[in-house]
């Protein structure tokens, strides 16, 4: 079964420690995909962008 919101939550506490850690500008959707073991389409389909998920 699905769980969107704790996929979303886990998309939000990854790709915020690799902001973190790397930098904004720095850090990839690639490196969010594999900091999470999620697909881009995964991803996508949570947040419109990468700005999206600086919010």
């Amino acid at each position: 079964m699905r769980q969107p919101e704790a996929t979303k939550a886990r998309i939000l506490k990854q790709s915020g420690q690799l902001f973190n850690t790397q930098g904004y500008k720095a850090t990839s959707i690639s490196d969010i995909t594999e900091a999470t073991g999620l697909t881009k389409g995964a991803i996508y389909r949570h947040f419109k962008n990468k700005s999206h998920l600086e919010k």
